[in-house]
């Protein structure tokens, strides 16, 4: 016990630091793809003795399970099955699936027909579907047709039990703009199951971000600035248990002579969109939602943003062409991050180090007051140890403890850490 005051402090100099720089967990991810070629990535707020495969396959599952329900490019999923069908009796179907119609009917009606799922041959006409092949403009006759087999208003869902209907034959269905959204949903709600409640999902561009990072902070996610053939970043949001979707056309469209067609179809037109829209960043609770309304706001153009944004309770960012360059307009709330801050309040930074060194020192003089009265023994050598060497006279190397005991004021140098 005459010795507690020395091995005290030594266990918490030794053992204090460390702890406190591993008590906040890291992030483990991976990549992959899905729904075809989209690509995908994860982040979890974890140790990193976190079984990442069995992870990733659990969110795999939910993943396979969604491209078996809504994807157009397996011939037997359900959607697949329905648009094959002529049938105009209801058509059952998961209840995953006739969610997601359900809800991409309310967007329809919401945004007065811009948003609308039943767009597909209208889609694959232009070859901006999954059958891409030679290309020729469609006919004024052509188009006609298509809008005849257009419409939201053609299509009825039921939930209990649940069922999709269409009122004519040949309607079909693409939920391409909603689904990405609904299946970051999925992953997110799984994670959150499954204990990682601070997580950070993106599937082709659309987010949700849900918790903070390990330092505190929230999820950084950069809005692309329209160029293409290059990547560049706009401007930067945080986000914190909100999702965000971007619908843009400089990545998907076409040229014909020196006409450029965006893949964003006009549901009333039957033909790409001819507004100046180059993009448009949506930020919703639900990332299903957020999806839906990025893709309608392409359509409806940024004079009716404002009021659907105000509607909604949605955040939007937009980006017009404007000759050579683009110009932005806002609506609705936005946590842009418009620079770094300062100062990070994670492992390794200033700050924290402070906090660190801080809680050392008072924890060593509590360990050293401690041991004092165990051992019923008045405190010294408090210069590091440093009295406990002598010169060649005999007395200590520690001049304030070269005084009597009785005079000796406790010093103790500042110290660092580092990981």
């Amino acid at each position: 016990m005459k010795r507690f005051p020395q091995i005290g402090l030594l266990l918490v100099l030794l053992f204090l630091p460390t702890a406190l720089l591993h008590a906040q967990d890291g992030i483990v991810g991976w990549t992959g793809t899905t729904m075809g070629p989209i690509e995908y990535q994860i982040k979890v707020v974890a140790p990193e003795s976190t079984a990442v495969d069995s992870l990733k396959k659990e969110i795999e599952i939910v993943f396979d399970l969604l491209n078996r329900q809504m994807s157009t490019y397996l011939p037997d999923s359900e959607i697949s099955r329905f648009n094959n069908s002529s049938t105009t009796d209801w058509f059952t179907v998961s209840p995953a699936t006739a969610k997601v119609v359900s809800r991409a009917l309310e967007v329809s009606v919401k945004t007065q027909g811009a948003f609308d799922i039943t767009v597909k041959p209208v889609v694959e006409r232009w070859n901006f579907g999954a059958n891409k092949g030679e290309f020729q403009m469609p006919t004024p006759e052509e188009t006609q047709s298509l809008l005849a087999r257009v419409g939201f208003e053609k299509l009825a869902v039921r939930l209990e039990p649940p069922a999709i209907r269409k009122t004519i034959p040949d309607l079909q269905v693409d939920l391409s703009a909603i689904a990405k959204g609904y299946a970051v949903d999925l992953a997110s709600i799984r994670l959150a199951e499954l204990s990682f409640q601070n997580h950070f999902v993106e599937i082709g561009g659309e987010v949700r971000a849900a918790g903070k990072k390990p330092d505190g902070s929230k999820w950084r996610v950069g809005i692309e600035k329209p160029l293409e053939g290059v990547r560049d970043v706009e401007r930067i949001v945080e986000l914190s248990d909100v999702s965000m979707a971007t619908s843009g056309d400089y990545r998907n469209f076409r040229m014909i002579g020196n006409q450029r067609y965006s893949h964003t179809i006009d549901p009333k037109t039957a033909r790409p969109v001819e507004n100046q829209m180059a993009s448009a960043s949506v930020i919703a609770a639900d990332c299903m939602s957020a999806d839906a309304f990025a893709t309608s706001a392409m359509v409806m153009g940024p004079k009716a943003i404002g009021e659907l944004a105000k509607s909604e309770n949605l955040g939007i960012y937009i980006l017009e062409r404007e000759g050579e360059s683009c110009r932005s307009s806002q609506f609705g709330e936005i946590p842009f991050a418009d620079a770094e801050p300062v100062s990070q309040q994670g492992e390794g930074s200033p700050v924290f180090i402070l906090i660190v060194s801080f809680a050392v020192f008072a924890i060593a003089i509590l360990a050293m007051a401690v041991g004092a009265i165990f051992s019923q023994r008045t405190i010294k050598g408090s210069c590091g140890g440093i009295s406990a060497t002598t010169g060649a006279d005999g007395s200590s190397n520690c001049s304030v403890c070269q005084n009597p005991v009785s005079d000796c004021t406790e010093k103790n140098p500042a110290g660092s850490t580092s990981r």
